[in-house]
């Protein structure tokens, strides 16, 4: 994509407000520490980045809060390709109400991200008893 940035249009986008970086050039695999040096300044104090024609990091502080942003991302993304897809001019929110928000959705963060990742660790287990993390 030319532009690849997440839109907030809905409540799942709205969970990245101000937390997202884009690195949109695009060199090739890391493969030396001055490649990751430099993904990690373009991240900066973000959660989420993008890089261009490769994917994207989740960055946390836990397993369970990396894997919940990513999920909400997925969802968010899905989202947006849809709505992009019909073709009709996309209703951005206003700063104003994607700041208290993204906060309010942010809050108790760790709390949250446990639940749902320990709740998703418990549906794996049942449909495949032998896996373990």
């Amino acid at each position: 994509m030319k532009d690849p940035k997440l839109l907030m249009i809905q409540q799942n986008s709205l969970y990245f407000y101000q937390t997202v970086a884009y690195d949109t050039k695009y060199s090739g695999p890391a493969m030396a520490i001055e490649a990751g040096m430099e993904l990690g300044q373009v991240l900066g104090d973000k959660d989420i980045l993008f890089m261009g024609s490769h994917g994207i990091t989740s960055v946390a502080s836990t397993i369970s809060q990396a894997f919940n942003l990513l999920y909400y991302l997925e969802r968010a993304a899905m989202i947006q390709v849809l709505a992009t897809a019909m073709q009709k001019e996309l209703k951005v929110l206003p700063d104003s109400q994607c700041g208290p928000i993204a906060s309010a959705m942010r809050h108790d963060l760790q709390s949250n991200s446990d639940v749902h990742f320990y709740a998703m660790y418990r549906l794996l287990r049942k449909s495949q008893p032998d896996f373990e993390l």
